[in-house]
């Protein structure tokens, strides 16, 4: 977590965050099937579910996927399914 708080404080695109550091993942969503041993943007995303409760969680996920679906709707060289892998999100 702290290293996705020092790319935002930095300005930094946080959507291709990746970090060997493991997270054990299992407890937060045993269906999520991981694609290599690192942890993703979704994978962050999801442990805030934790960090926050229900209402400010739903919040954060609802801002989140609002700004994939503004993001969808610019996008012309790049399909919004590619971002969304890149960002760890499971397979639709």
């Amino acid at each position: 977590m702290t290293l996705a708080r020092n790319i935002c404080a930095h300005n930094d695109k946080l959507y291709t965050f990746r970090s060997r550091f493991f997270i054990s993942f299992n407890n937060i969503d045993s269906t999520y099937v991981m694609k290599d041993k690192s942890t993703n943007f979704y994978m962050l995303m999801k442990c805030m579910n934790i960090l926050l409760d229900n209402k400010k969680y739903n919040q954060f996920e609802k801002q989140i996927f609002n700004e994939i679906h503004k993001l969808s709707k610019k996008l012309k060289s790049i399909d919004i399914k590619k971002i969304k892998e890149i960002m760890g999100f499971p397979d639709e």
